[in-house]
């Protein structure tokens, strides 16, 4: 049995996970599905507390500062961050696209974009622009004084048009539509070198419209839902579900 902790209608993870995990049994807390449950999925509104519920973690747990399920091992819930695993497995899939010279550009907080961000950094990043939102703060300022070497940088929209191949990748971790920032000037893409990688958190996004229209070879794209089905069976294999 799979539980599932959170929403469930407003949810694209649960949406997919459905087709997955046929009987998703929600729970509003674990202590429910102590018998028969080998884990428990995290919808999207309750990743920013899942820390909450982590009665230990390993490091990169504790930089990500959230789970994205928990494994039932030994009669403990086990924290665990499948967006991490599928992030490494996609960048070395992605490494003909990928210029560990350049910058990593960010437009976004969502949550497991941090996943994204990290195994960026695993693999050698070390410049990361944040194209700057109204809202204070983003979670890689949070963890810049603990990656040695992280260089964390904010820029405007506007000088978005004078950077010419400076990134390699753009994280776009905007999950909603009403939080899109910079629609026109990011799907100019004169910032992204060629060739680059584009990861996309929004679901029908314009920069998959982008790359449709503009057959640009040279940009690879990873998307919300490709994302997701690889999250889902990453906890597939691990459950045997």
């Amino acid at each position: 049995m799979i539980g599932w902790w959170g929403d469930g209608n407003n949810s694209l993870r649960h949406q997919w996970a459905s087709e997955v995990f046929k009987d998703l049994r929600p729970a509003e807390n674990f202590k429910e599905l102590d018998a028969g449950a080998s884990a428990v999925l995290v919808s999207e509104d309750r990743f920013a507390v899942s820390a909450k519920e982590m009665s230990f973690f390993n490091q990169a747990l504790g930089y990500l500062q959230f789970a994205d399920g928990f494994l039932r091992e030994n009669d403990q819930w086990v924290p665990e961050c499948s967006y991490l695993s599928v992030f490494q497995k996609m960048l070395a899939a992605s490494s003909a696209f990928i210029d560990i010279k350049k910058s990593v550009m960010v437009v976004g907080d969502f949550i497991p974009s941090r996943a994204a961000l990290l195994a960026l950094y695993k693999i050698g990043f070390r410049d990361f622009l944040i194209l700057k939102e109204e809202s204070a703060g983003h979670w890689l300022f949070d963890v810049q004084k603990g990656l040695f070497g992280l260089q964390v940088k904010e820029i405007g929209v506007r000088d978005l048009v004078n950077l010419s191949g400076d990134s390699s990748v753009l994280v776009h971790a905007v999950a909603s539509k009403e939080k899109v920032l910079a629609e026109w000037e990011l799907s100019y893409m004169n910032f992204l070198s060629r060739p680059g990688l584009i990861i996309d958190f929004l679901d029908e996004s314009f920069l998959e419209k982008v790359v449709e229209e503009t057959h640009d070879k040279d940009l690879h794209l990873l998307d919300r839902k490709d994302i997701e089905k690889e999250s889902l069976e990453w906890w597939r294999l691990k459950t045997g579900a």
